[in-house]
């Protein structure tokens, strides 16, 4: 396991750390889902700032979000907020953004969690 989960009053803080596998981000999307709070999500910070690696292909990303798809049915709005600062993770990120904008989701790629949080107290 390498990540947390943090809720907040209406969204959620994700960090992940050391090597990020796509069994990761299955777990916390798991988590998420099944958690009594997730109706009342209207937003996510999804922190890579401390992983070392993102062993992740483009396709498994695409998965990824395609679940957040099928998961948006239930949640009225949701901003995405991910921060990196490597290029593989960035990467990774424009992938996940591209399908979930195509969705309705707003999602930004951020370098540090104060400008994450500026854009997500925008919505408040």
């Amino acid at each position: 396991m390498s990540y947390e989960i943090q809720y907040e009053d209406n969204g959620g803080y994700w960090r992940f750390y050391g090597d990020v596998i796509y069994n990761d981000l299955l777990a916390v999307n798991k988590d998420v889902w099944g958690s009594p709070k997730w109706g009342l999500l209207r937003y996510q910070i999804v922190d890579f700032l401390e992983a070392q690696a993102i062993l992740i292909s483009k396709e498994e990303a695409i998965l990824i979000a395609h679940m957040d798809i099928a998961s948006a049915k239930s949640t009225n709005e949701m901003r995405v907020a991910c921060i990196a600062d490597q290029q593989p993770i960035i990467e990774m990120c424009e992938v996940y953004k591209q399908t979930m904008t195509a969705e309705g989701w707003e999602v930004e790629i951020f370098n540090t969690l104060e400008a994450a949080r500026g854009w997500i107290e925008e919505i408040h």
